[in-house]
């Protein structure tokens, strides 16, 4: 699959290791790396596991029509998916795209 950031900001984290080394520190970033090494080596979404260490789930509420995959404890990688048309899905198997919205530990901890 393909790993995009959503903003010109988070294309900028994610392009090196050093810059989200430099946004999340070490630990968060060392799993960055990992979930996007999985997502790029993924055929599509139903490639990438819902069970841990990935835990791919769907969310909802604010971040209704997105995804997440587990980087610690709290902290997520929450994404879109989108088709090989550009179309926003929550179809994993048509899902060949990943558009990153944020890093975040959504749990509030």
């Amino acid at each position: 699959m393909d790993v995009y950031g959503s903003t010109q900001k988070m294309s900028k984290i994610l392009s090196k290791e050093k810059n989200i080394r430099k946004e999340y520190g070490d630990v968060i970033a060392k799993k960055v790396k990992q979930r996007i090494t999985e997502f790029r080596a993924a055929n599509n979404l139903k490639d990438i596991s819902h069970v841990p260490p990935q835990k791919l789930h769907q969310l909802s509420g604010k971040y209704k029509n997105c995804f997440s995959v587990m980087i610690t404890g709290n902290w997520r990688l929450v994404f879109e998916a989108y088709t090989s048309d550009e179309e926003l899905t929550l179809e994993k198997e048509l899902a060949v795209i990943i558009l990153v919205k944020e890093i975040v530990d959504y749990h509030g901890n």
